[in-house]
């Protein structure tokens, strides 16, 4: 299993707990509340401020494995997660064209 590269991850990364509880009404009227699998899951919107060399090895990295399971370090809790990624790589100037802001979408499996 491949992993995650290793960069600084800025502190506008966001991280998202996605359950699958669903909320309606039975037919006396009272709630009724199911779940769909057994536990919530993470979402993770990382994001990197990355010299050109970097965000190359991170669009590599996502080229490579943009469909397979991946190991995946959460830097502000210093937690590893078995992750894919939700969506591909946004890639923006980050002040002058030295540094890349990323923003990666990945989902816990």
């Amino acid at each position: 299993m491949a992993n995650y590269p290793s960069f600084g991850q800025d502190i506008s990364s966001t991280v998202t707990i996605l359950d699958d509880i669903k909320l309606d009404r039975a037919s006396n009227g009272k709630p009724r509340m199911r779940r769909f699998y057994t536990s919530p899951v993470k979402e993770f919107s990382v994001v990197h401020t990355l010299t050109a060399a970097n965000k190359d090895t991170l669009l590599a990295f996502y080229n490579a494995n943009r469909y397979v399971i991946f190991t995946f370090v959460w830097n502000a809790e210093n937690t590893t997660h078995t992750a894919m990624f939700s969506t591909a790589p946004t890639v923006a100037v980050e002040g002058s064209i030295d540094f890349w802001k990323t923003t990666c979408g990945i989902i816990e499996v």
